[in-house]
């Protein structure tokens, strides 16, 4: 009996952590796709979604075409570019606290705390399966903007495209994190009650050039926008995509050296506040719910 009780409570191995990893993914998958019709129209709207805005920007964007002209693009091919790098620097802010709500909502972190490593393996499992979705939307804007709207692509920027989302991803990350952290620091427990990334997506929204130039914008809103790493980021991804500018010219590198700077202070303060989150929760009991 004890040396049963020994073995149960031996580290658990990578092998055996990464295989946990793979059946929550696996999970939210199917859950996923367990349901047809929702998971069909899910994937329409995925592709209306970047028609609607390649049409709008084309209708109502002409007097627009002169504030996008640094980058080689129309003002709809301006907004489809930008949604969907959006899409997946928007889910580098959303994921960690969406996959704690979900652990917690639909009581699956009480489970996983059985098991050594579970509320880590969960949380990455999660984390993977958030981003393999975020893929799947990306790609559909990424076909309808350029088999269908003629999106100007440069093929040999792709690499450069794929570095300035990297680092965006990592600088965004700990915003993500920090956001998270109010699960537990704020009690912020319902969905879309996380403080940090409603002000970041407000901001991102107005000031970081998604939807319409920030050069429209009056100067000091300017200078608030450059604080954003998604500005730098859509600014550089652009010129880049386009074959405007590559990583060697001033106005890319400027861009990376910020995103470079913003994520060695955000990440490591947003690993240090849901680290304080997570040991507040685990040390109170509020990780979990009774139902």
């Amino acid at each position: 009996m004890e040396l049963a009780a020994a073995q149960e409570l031996r580290p658990i191995t990578v092998g055996a952590w990464l295989s946990l990893v793979l059946f929550v993914t696996k999970n939210w998958f199917f859950g996923w796709i367990f349901f047809l019709p929702d998971f069909v129209l899910n994937l329409a709207s995925m592709f209306t979604g970047a028609a609607i805005y390649f049409l709008m920007g084309q209708l109502v964007g002409r007097g627009a075409d002169a504030q996008v002209a640094q980058y080689g693009v129309t003002y709809g091919s301006y907004i489809v570019i930008g949604i969907m790098f959006n899409t997946v620097l928007q889910t580098s802010l959303t994921a960690y606290h969406q996959s704690l709500l979900q652990g917690y909502w639909a009581n699956q972190l009480n489970n996983y705390m059985l098991y050594p490593g579970g509320i880590s393996a969960y949380l990455v499992g999660n984390l993977a399966a958030l981003y393999g979705l975020t893929a799947v939307n990306t790609l559909i804007y990424f076909g309808v903007g350029i088999w269908l709207f003629g999106v100007p692509i440069v093929v040999s920027a792709l690499p450069s495209v794929l570095l300035v989302l990297l680092l965006a991803m990592l600088a965004i990350t700990g915003l993500g994190l920090a956001g998270a952290s109010t699960f537990s620091l704020l009690n912020a427990k319902q969905w879309g009650a996380n403080p940090v990334e409603w002000l970041v997506t407000f901001g991102v929204s107005l000031l970081s050039g998604v939807y319409f130039p920030p050069t429209v914008l009056p100067a000091w809103l300017q200078r608030a926008g450059d604080w954003l790493p998604q500005t730098h980021a859509l600014h550089a991804a652009r010129l880049a995509l386009s074959g405007r500018a590559s990583l060697a010219d001033a106005p890319v590198t400027a861009d990376l050296v910020f995103l470079l700077q913003f994520s060695a202070v955000a990440v490591p303060i947003g690993l240090l506040l849901f680290s304080a989150g997570l040991r507040k929760a685990l040390r109170e009991g509020t990780l979990t719910r009774w139902s």
